[in-house]
C-alpha cells in the first residue's frame, strides 16, 4: 500500500533561485535513496511537500 504525507514550512531565509538548484539535487537524492517519490514546490518563503511511499 502507498503511502503519502504532506506539510508546509517556512523557509529560515529567504531563497533565491541559485540556492533552490541544490537543494533539489539534495532533495532528489534522499527521495530515490528512501524510495519514495513525490514534490517539493517553493513559493514566496514557504515550502510544500508530498512524499509517497511504502510505510
Amino acid at each position: 500500500m502507498t503511502y503519502a504525507i504532506c506539510y508546509v514550512s517556512d523557509a529560515s531565509k529567504e531563497l533565491k533561485n541559485e540556492d533552490i538548484i541544490p537543494l533539489y539535487e539534495q532533495t532528489v537524492q534522499n527521495n530515490y535513496r528512501s524510495q519514495v517519490t513525490g514534490v517539493l514546490i517553493y513559493k514566496d518563503g514557504s515550502f510544500f511537500q508530498i512524499l509517497e511511499g511504502e510505510q
